[in-house]
């Protein structure tokens, strides 16, 4: 009898070790690139995915390495979308081999892109908003809830071709995107965050970044 429930006990411990050892929720990136062959302009655009319509379920801060080319793209531009809260830094443009801020938000969030050699470049946002209604008592939104939903856009890279390029598959362009971190609204870290690059921009996603632009631009936060 005793046997048995030893037996019991170590199947039991092992299931929580494997239970304990499971990677905690994913966030899927997908970054989707288009190409104008008139300007040789490549914008390339990255996602997250938030996970799901329950609310707090968003995206709150995300850190990223991004990597190029730069024998055939110079970057010339980073847009960070108003999806985590409009940035305190909106728009970087570059500056001889540095990226200085050009335009600026209402500092829901803060935003921060640097080269960080002549080929990478450091992209991170952290929202400084609520993640929801149901999280906070005496707020007054904006809520992440109130501004996620699916595939949200989080930052926009524009690049200047070097060199004619005949299509925008990542591989010629060097592209490479290392997920430093990134957390939930409520500042829970994302343990796994599996890659996906896409030439061919989802029609979706694409209208609901020119939504989120457009609702910056005609948004201003009440001030108290």
């Amino acid at each position: 009898m005793k046997t048995s429930s030893l037996a019991l006990c170590r199947i039991a411990l092992a299931a929580l070790f494997l239970l304990g050892a499971m990677p905690a929720h994913a966030i899927p990136i997908l970054v989707s690139s288009t190409f104008n062959s008139t300007n040789r302009e490549v914008r390339s655009i990255i996602y997250g995915k938030r996970l799901t319509p329950e609310p707090g379920a968003t995206i709150g801060a995300f850190d990223f390495s991004f990597s190029y080319d730069a024998k055939v793209l110079q970057l010339n531009q980073v847009l960070f979308a108003p999806l985590l809260g409009s940035p305190d830094k909106r728009t970087y443009i570059r500056n001889a081999d540095t990226l200085i801020p050009a335009s600026f938000g209402s500092g829901e969030a803060l935003s921060f892109a640097s080269l960080t050699s002549p080929d990478t470049v450091r992209l991170s946002d952290i929202s400084l908003l609520e993640a929801s209604a149901d999280t906070c008592s005496f707020c007054t939104g904006p809520y992440l809830d109130n501004l996620q939903r699916g595939w949200v856009p989080l930052v926009s890279l524009t690049f200047h071709g070097l060199v004619p390029i005949l299509n925008v598959n990542p591989d010629t362009m060097g592209f490479h995107l290392s997920v430093l971190s990134t957390s939930d609204g409520h500042g829970n870290p994302f343990q796994s965050n599996p890659v996906q690059f896409s030439p061919v921009p989802l029609p979706s996603t694409l209208a609901l970044f020119g939504i989120g632009l457009l609702g910056l631009l005609r948004w201003r936060p009440a001030r108290a």
